[in-house]
């Protein structure tokens, strides 16, 4: 290492690795990623955010996660095509020559940081951490901590695919032997070369070289401090540890705009449970994604079009989990295997009313819109979306579901063996152990029927009966299909008349809401506005039936009928009264409501139909 005349920075050496036994190219590296199912912001978004998740330093303390999409400055540039990636560009890929070069600088704080030795060829002590040499030199160390998503492994790759350089710089600040030292290196992943009669596997590290040139290792201390706070914003503050990575010449082939949207989305899409504060209220992570310093994401997920329901699913999965309380209007069910008999994970189902917005305003690359119509497969504690599987949808414009599984303590480690490097599916066929495949293959089973059994009754009732209230059938299968409160569908739909009736007219179903369980049962309450005007007297009649596979039935005395109310019922002070059974008697250009109560794993088909009572 040597040092620029009159200036405090040091100047860093060109490693390139030559080709020993046993070595990989440069190149194949880059394929260990394999083709991922999403696009590449989304793998680079998961990816990072995962091992910033597994080097959490304090359970209790959120983990900061920033990406800031940015250019350099032009003593920024200086400095890193200066002082830090001296030589071998050339092997790599065309060098930037615009002075407003851009960056993508990946950094989060509350993480332990890159400890460990910096050789990889000694032995480690029993129980000591390799983060360093994990990330910046080896490649597929395998998993080291039960309930981690992933490791600096394969999938560290994409750093350097994300890259026009296939180049990295790498600042940690971590505890070593309980002193905090700074630690800074670069690395680049090319093709293979040949120079000066030897061959070159294509990886690249820029740092300190030591044994006459044999190794490299990163610049510690105060140089390593110097370099990084002369490259990149975010600094560390008082006693903070963590990582930032600078990708250099980020692949943007939509331009900056874009390339910034895309990762917000993926960050909101994959990374939404770390935002889903637990039952002590602590938000597991804090994420910005930023455009020059500015943030421009992820969204909020309040009032999001899809992800709301999914956010309730979470909580009751958790709360089933941890023995806490499941939220009111989530459907918890047990994926068992029955040879053995044990849980494999658990299932939270919901169903909301589907947002009237433009696709675009939802969508995201794997084109999950509203009304939405999937499960959320996520691992036990890591908790990051590994896919969105689709189920049978709705068919309704104005209702979805949506579900969140994952597996129990017990069989996590199935279901990580299953994933890829990418880490965006779960392959049984990909597991070894014959027990964990089962788990995975059984689970995967016992999720898709169990969604067909949770959606069929809606679905049916969806298609076959389309003249009743869409807001009285998705509140009235509450306990079914898990209608959230607060998310209440609103659709006008009218019901007919029988045979022989008076004149008929047309009654509206404004709105429906559900009420406490007591005994087993629900209570719902479902807005009724009565047509004319209040010199029409008006007979409202109810049709309660049971919903069923082929279509509805008479209920049997399981659907008993409350009373009606003039205004919204007070659920605290509630009293059934009965008045008037399944009939009111009332004006035109009123609202009633009606109040009735069924078991909780009954589904209800809602019909109402008024006559000219004068």
């Amino acid at each position: 290492m040597s040092v620029y005349p009159n200036s405090p920075l040091p100047r860093l050496d060109w490693f390139p690795k030559a080709f020993s036994q046993g070595d990989i190219d440069g190149e194949g590296a880059q394929k260990l990623l394999g083709k991922p199912n999403v696009p590449l912001p989304s793998v680079l978004v998961r990816e990072t955010a995962q091992n910033s998740w597994d080097a959490k330093a304090a359970q209790e303390a959120a983990v900061e996660f920033t990406l800031n999409l940015r250019r350099l400055s032009a003593g920024e540039r200086s400095v890193l095509f200066g002082n830090v990636l001296t030589g071998g560009l050339h092997h790599l890929g065309k060098t930037p020559t615009s002075g407003d070069s851009w960056v993508l600088e990946i950094a989060d704080r509350g993480t332990v940081g890159l400890g460990g030795p910096i050789r990889n060829d000694l032995a480690l002590a029993p129980g000591q951490k390799a983060n360093f040499n994990d990330l910046i030199f080896n490649i597929g160390a395998p998993r080291d901590a039960q309930l981690s998503g992933g490791t600096y492994g394969f999938g560290k790759t994409i750093a350097y695919v994300a890259s026009s350089l296939r180049t990295v710089a790498f600042w940690t600040r971590c505890s070593v032997q309980g002193v905090l030292e700074h630690r800074f290196i670069a690395s680049g992943m090319g093709a293979s070369f040949d120079q000066g009669g030897r061959r070159y596997t294509g990886r690249h590290w820029w740092g300190r070289t030591v044994d006459d040139g044999a190794r490299v290792e990163p610049v510690v201390g105060d140089s390593a401090k110097v370099l990084g706070e002369a490259i990149f914003t975010r600094p560390f503050r008082a006693q903070e540890t963590g990582t930032s990575m600078l990708i250099v010449a980020p692949v943007m082939p939509d331009g900056p705009n874009a390339f910034v949207e895309e990762l917000s989305s993926a960050a909101v899409w994959h990374l939404w449970p770390k935002l889903v504060a637990d039952e002590s209220g602590r938000q597991p992570m804090r994420i910005e994604v930023q455009l020059e310093g500015e943030r421009v994401g992820p969204p909020e997920l309040i009032g999001h079009p899809v992800l709301t329901g999914m956010v309730q699913a979470l909580k009751g999965v958790r709360a089933a989990q941890t023995g806490g309380d499941v939220p009111d209007g989530v459907v918890i069910k047990e994926i068992r295997s029955l040879r053995p008999n044990k849980i494999i994970g658990h299932l939270g189902l919901t169903m909301t009313g589907a947002t009237d917005v433009a696709a675009s305003e939802v969508e995201d690359a794997e084109g999950i819109r509203s009304p939405a119509h999937h499960v959320a497969f996520m691992r036990h504690a890591a908790e990051l979306v590994v896919k969105y599987q689709a189920g049978p949808p709705l068919g309704s414009s104005f209702l979805q579901w949506a579900g969140v599984f994952k597996p129990v303590l017990d069989t996590d480690d199935s279901f990580a063996a299953a994933e890829p490097p990418a880490h965006d599916d779960w392959i049984p066929a990909a597991v070894a152990d014959r027990r964990m495949k089962r788990d995975v293959n059984m689970g995967l089973k016992r999720i898709k029927t169990t969604v067909d059994e949770f959606v069929l009754p809606a679905q049916k009732a969806a298609g076959d009966h389309h003249t009743e209230s869409g807001a009285a059938l998705g509140e009235s299968l509450a306990d079914l299909v898990g209608a959230s409160p607060g998310n209440t569908p609103r659709r006008v739909a009218a019901g007919g008349g029988g045979a022989g009736s008076k004149k008929q007219t047309k009654p509206k179903i404004e709105e429906a809401e559900l009420g406490p369980e007591s005994d087993g049962r629900r209570r719902h309450a479902v807005r009724v506005s009565v047509p004319g005007d209040q010199s029409t007297p008006t007979r409202l009649e109810l049709d309660l039936r049971i919903a069923t596979e082929g279509g509805a039935v008479a209920d049997d005395g399981m659907v008993k009928m409350e009373g009606w109310l003039d205004s919204q019922p007070d659920w605290d002070a509630w009293k059934p009264s009965g008045r008037g059974g399944r009939r009111c008697d009332t004006l035109g250009g009123r609202s009633v409501w009606a109040v009735f109560s069924a078991p909780n794993d009954v589904a209800v088909e809602v019909q109402i139909h008024a006559v000219d009572a004068s």
